[in-house]
């Protein structure tokens, strides 16, 4: 039994099942798969700052929306902020399990806090989002204090799982949402305004994306499914 625990291709599947299962708990879920939102409006506010623009006020909510009040000084560079978001979130789960995959855990670990503490300090003004990241931060900071290989190793897969998991079903969603209503499809509405695109042709491109990444993680990183390819 002691063995069974200490396979990593067993704890892998172990793990991915707990997310599966963690993330339809409504509570605790929900407070997880925030950490895709965080990625998602973090790279909105990232690119507008690297096109020479500025980030008036990031939001996180309960509900798992989010939102980056940003500036640009360019048709191109507000299309490039728009569109970020989706694809960042897809390839960041995708990037941690790269990493997971090289052993660099502790890496990835101070990352995800600088990345936590940056929002904190810097973007992130509602309520909810401040004691979310508030949380998020502790937790990370007990991975460093207990400094077991082990549980960073499960806490990241864990978090990378949610990502990889909740960037598909927000793209997902999305479609549906641009389906009923394209003046409610959030980025892709942005888009639309842009580009004269229709918002549904920009939700396909972020789904196929979504399904692209999600292919190339379980194809490459996912014990047992690599070997058949």
């Amino acid at each position: 039994m002691k063995d069974f625990f200490q396979n990593k291709d067993v704890l892998f599947y172990l793990m991915l099942i707990s997310a599966i299962i963690v993330i339809r708990i409504p509570v605790i879920g929900k407070y997880f798969r925030v950490f895709n939102t965080l990625i998602h409006e973090n790279a909105h506010a990232t690119m507008a700052l690297l096109l020479n623009g500025s980030l008036k006020r990031m939001e996180l909510f309960s509900d798992l929306s989010g939102s980056a009040t940003t500036t640009t000084k360019s048709k191109f560079a507000t299309i490039i902020v728009s569109f970020v978001g989706y694809p960042a979130a897809s390839f960041s789960a995708l990037g941690m399990l790269y990493l997971i995959d090289k052993h660099f855990y502790t890496e990835l670990l101070i990352g995800i806090l600088f990345l936590s503490v940056v929002s904190l300090v810097f973007f992130v003004r509602n309520k909810y989002g401040i004691i979310w990241l508030l949380i998020f931060i502790a937790i990370n900071g007990l991975m460093f204090y207990f400094d077991s290989e082990i549980s960073t190793f499960l806490f990241l897969l864990f978090l990378s799982f949610i990502v990889l998991a909740e960037s598909s079903i927000s793209a997902f969603e999305l479609f549906i949402i641009a389906i009923k209503s394209s003046s409610k499809a959030g980025d892709a509405t942005n888009l639309k305004k842009s580009t004269h695109i229709p918002a549904i042709i920009w939700a396909i491109i972020f789904v196929a994306i979504a399904i692209y990444v999600l292919f190339l993680s379980t194809s490459i990183y996912f014990p047992y499914i690599n070997k058949l390819w």
